[in-house]
């Protein structure tokens, strides 16, 4: 999916998405924490916390994990 979006946009606003999207978190009870960039999604000029079943890169466990923004700060 990423792909189609990378042909339609231009240069600054997917490397905008990019950006945006790696702010986009899941956290993991072993403790690791990823961003939907990680695990093949995209996330852009969106609101709210969904729920999203995913599996965790580090320790393989997949399950419905909540994706929450990251503060500019963290």
């Amino acid at each position: 999916m990423r792909n189609l979006f990378k042909r339609t946009m231009s240069k600054k606003k997917w490397a905008e998405a990019e950006a945006e999207s790696k702010l986009w978190v899941f956290n993991c009870e072993c403790g690791h924490e990823f961003s939907i960039w990680d695990v093949g999604g995209m996330r852009y000029k969106a609101r709210g916390n969904p729920v999203k079943v995913v599996r965790c890169p580090k320790c393989g466990v997949k399950k419905g994990r909540k994706l929450r923004k990251k503060e500019m700060s963290e």
